[in-house]
């Protein structure tokens, strides 16, 4: 076992220490209140030191913001799913079914995302900067939602208008989780803001 581990190169045992502590963190939040999971518990659960997930990760959160992603992982094939099934319908209808996939993934792990966006207004600049750089990619399967339902949409619009959708989104979603709404209640709530979204991007270029 010592020359096997000798063997290893420390590159390859720095990524196997790694997966664990995620593989380890990434079971711990099905069973525990993530309010009350800390980096020790973590920790002694991978059978490595706090200081070593402080190392990998950053902290906590950022640890969790990575599981969270990694539930999303499947986002951009299922928003272009959601274009292709409602292809030639209107562009309400393609900002209804990107909000069911965003909740069908939200749902699946209500307590993680209460989570993330309990704790997101406590971000410095850093964390910020961070979090907008994981989800890059999730706007820009967004923006090809919007484009998909509003063919006219140049480029940049798409992308801006991808923003306003996830921050209304966001936002509604941080409430709704902390009152334990249910995904169907949830839609409900979301539906008027989309129709006031969709309306603002048919009128973009009148004085409303």
């Amino acid at each position: 076992m010592l020359a096997e581990l000798t063997d290893t190169p420390p590159e390859a045992r720095s990524d196997e220490t790694r997966a664990r502590i995620f593989e380890t963190a990434n079971k711990l939040i099905e069973i525990e209140p993530l309010a009350k999971l800390t980096v020790r518990r973590i920790a002694d659960a991978a059978g490595v030191s706090p200081a070593l997930i402080i190392q990998y990760f950053g902290s906590k959160d950022k640890l969790l913001m990575q599981i969270h992603m990694l539930h999303h992982s499947k986002l951009d094939a299922a928003l272009q799913k959601a274009c292709d099934d409602h292809a030639g319908q209107s562009l309400l209808k393609h900002l209804e079914a990107a909000a069911d996939v965003f909740l069908d993934f939200d749902f699946d792990n209500p307590d993680l995302t209460r989570y993330i966006y309990s704790f997101a207004y406590a971000w410095n600049e850093e964390m910020e900067i961070w979090f907008n750089e994981q989800v890059a990619p999730f706007h820009s399967g967004l923006a090809q939602v919007m484009k998909s339902g509003e063919p006219s949409l140049s480029e940049d619009d798409a992308k801006t208008y991808a923003i306003t959708f996830f921050c209304v989104y966001a936002q509604l979603m941080r409430q709704l989780l902390m009152k334990h709404a249910t995904k169907e209640t949830a839609m409900e709530t979301l539906k008027p803001h989309l129709r006031i979204i969709a309306c603002g991007i048919r009128c973009r270029d009148e004085d409303c």
